[in-house]
């Protein structure tokens, strides 16, 4: 078996080993989860035409250094920035990624020569570096100070000195992973101490059919609990969506949400890399009129006093439940089978063959690694917290294995 099958069949026994013994579905949902996971993922036509027949469920395509440069955001800030200096040393896209040019047959680092030059050309500081009225004397302490608050900013917008590729992934182990194992963190992340504990919901994605990631990468790969995958740059949800309004009922749309957690250009980079076309932009929030194009499966946490819906956030767009999952939903006083988006306090809770909206959420904040470790998972109904029924032990695994940093390159910007 090639090994990077054989690694795709490795993470989701890994997944379903976590989810089963620390996730606390109920008898159903698990047995979903598994088949969804290892046998029939939902594949969204509009999807398997952007991948095609791939494998592992990843597109990957290669981002040349002509791509790179026009979205890299902190070199368009770098030409802002520095424009007098740039005409001088005639620099281009490649002396700014290695961050060195050559001056009298001597490779120099960037970060040293602009300061330089600045100091010793105060007029073109002035006009190149956008001093305040509070600047009455220019100064090389001040000129040092504020080139090094560009750059350090540029190099927060800079991609990285690598080869990247774009990704357009159905593949669950990137989703299971979106956030976690990286230097960055979000609510999702399985080690989030957010207290509403958002990444309990993960396993639940397996159920929503109109639902896909697609995330920038250098190629080195993170292992979490030996789950391989990986690393990501920025990482973006994309979302099938239909429309309910007159002028467009039935329609369907692709939509990006807001990149996270850095900003690249990525729903412009993705039409590009896989001709595609998506509704608004990245930085838009989609209407509430627009709804999932397919009913999604509901996965349920199960809990002493009744199930909870097993699911992140929706971002900003209301997913169609299945029927046989109806629930009441109430809002603007209409009632359907709509999962409420835009990140929502409340939860989904179902008691018997009734469900309800409730902000009686989870109440617990030590992220799945003290789950691994033989920690309770609570929940707060009323104040009274009571404790989640399921199997927590020791595990004698590795818990977190994480590559350190993006590599021995020194970069000063």
């Amino acid at each position: 078996m090639p090994e990077a099958k054989l690694q795709d069949l490795k993470n989701k026994f890994k997944i379903f080993d976590l989810v089963k013994n620390h996730f606390s579905l109920t008898d159903e949902s698990l047995k979903l989860f598994k088949y969804r996971l290892f046998y029939e993922p939902l594949i969204a036509k509009e999807f398997k035409e952007i991948i095609g027949e791939v494998k592992d469920f990843r597109k990957r395509i290669p981002l040349d250094k002509k791509f790179m440069e026009q979205f890299d955001k902190g070199w368009k800030m770098f030409q802002n920035c520095f424009p007098i200096f740039i005409k001088k040393y005639k620099i281009d896209y490649s002396h700014y990624k290695k961050n060195k040019i050559t001056i009298n047959g001597q490779e120099v680092k960037i970060k040293k020569v602009i300061e330089n030059f600045y100091i010793k050309n105060i007029p073109f500081a002035k006009e190149d570096l956008s001093f305040g009225y509070i600047h009455k004397v220019i100064n090389e302490e001040i000129i040092t100070n504020k080139v090094r608050n560009l750059l350090e900013k540029i190099g927060t917008m800079k991609m990285p000195n690598k080869n990247l590729e774009i990704v357009f992934s159905l593949n669950f182990a990137d989703w299971f992973l979106c956030s976690a194992g990286e230097k960055w963190t979000s609510c999702i992340s399985l080690d989030s101490s957010y207290e509403r504990a958002f990444w309990s919901g993960l396993p639940g994605l397996t159920g929503d059919k109109n639902r896909a990631i697609v995330y920038v990468t250098d190629g080195v790969k993170k292992n979490y609990n030996g789950i391989i995958v990986d690393r990501i740059i920025s990482r973006s949800w994309v979302t099938i969506i239909r429309s309910k309004t007159k002028d467009t009922e039935n329609k369907t749309f692709l939509t990006m949400v807001r990149e996270y957690p850095n900003y690249l250009g990525l729903a412009n980079i993705t039409e590009k890399a896989f001709n595609i076309k998506f509704y608004g932009s990245d930085e838009d929030c989609h209407p509430i009129s627009y709804v999932g194009r397919y009913y999604i499966e509901l996965f349920w946490h199960k809990i002493t006093n009744g199930e909870f819906l097993n699911s992140i956030y929706f971002d900003n767009v209301s997913i169609k439940m299945a029927h046989r999952n109806v629930a009441e939903y109430h809002k603007s006083g209409t009632y359907g089978r709509y999962v409420r988006g835009s990140g929502s306090s409340s939860f989904l809770r179902k008691e018997g063959e009734k469900s309800h909206y409730t902000d009686q959420g989870f109440d617990y904040s030590g992220g799945l690694k003290r789950l691994i470790n033989g920690k309770v998972w609570k929940t707060d109904t009323k104040r009274n917290r009571l404790k989640k029924i399921a199997d927590f032990y020791e595990r004698g695994e590795s818990y977190y294995n994480e590559d350190d940093g993006y590599g021995d390159e020194e970069e000063d910007f």
